[in-house]
């Protein structure tokens, strides 16, 4: 379980290092609903998404999340006062959507939409904002992967890449979206790339009932 926690510890700790950038308001995006009633799942008809995880993986609460990423910024950071920054900055610029994770092996799909400083960044700038941030954190990270791929009926880059962090081996794969005035990321995390492809198929097109 301690495993477990740490694995979860670590993906988070990065997508709030690599996507944080100051905002202020939440803007015309439109936030997706998380059910639990007969399975877990978050819906966004929005985005045209819905993301449906097996009875393995456990949805997070926003407090649990914010614990999470409380813990990985001291664990990372200890008392530096730069995670401090990180962790006051993520809270404002960044909207977690969703957060489920394998309690068997850590694996973890998390979606998260951040408004960018500036309104009128590309999406390839975007992109290419994000593998400079992930490549400068404090892990051993390989050089990020990047293109396009299908992924619930659109075509959305994407970025791919590996990472070390005390002896914990994580891939990451994360896919990009744009919905009203935000960037939308779907982090899919685990210690192979098979895992992540059986994620990937967790997510299916949606556009409501």
């Amino acid at each position: 379980m301690k495993k477990v926690k740490f694995f979860c510890i670590v993906v988070l700790l990065l997508v709030s290092l690599a996507f944080t950038a100051v905002c202020f308001a939440d803007g015309e995006f439109v936030r997706g609903t998380l059910t639990t009633v007969s399975y877990d799942a978050y819906v966004n008809p929005e985005l045209g998404i819905r993301c449906v995880v097996p009875e393995s993986y456990v949805m997070a609460t926003e407090e649990e999340i914010e614990q999470i990423m409380a813990a990985g910024v001291d664990m990372i950071f200890k008392e530096d006062e730069a995670g401090k920054q990180i962790l006051d900055v993520s809270k404002i610029t960044l909207l977690y959507e969703m957060l489920a994770v394998n309690n068997n092996d850590g694996s973890s799909i998390t979606i998260i939409a951040e408004k960018p400083i500036l309104s009128n960044m590309t999406m390839k700038q975007y992109v290419d904002d994000n593998i400079s941030q992930i490549s400068s954190l404090p892990m051993d990270i390989s050089e990020p992967e990047s293109g396009k791929e299908e992924f619930c009926g659109q075509e959305l880059n994407y970025l791919a890449y590996s990472m070390n962090y005390q002896g914990v081996n994580v891939m990451q794969k994360i896919f990009f979206m744009e919905s009203g005035d935000r960037f939308v990321i779907f982090q899919l995390s685990a210690k192979d790339t098979d895992t992540i492809n059986t994620m990937k198929g967790f997510f299916s097109e949606y556009h409501g009932e």
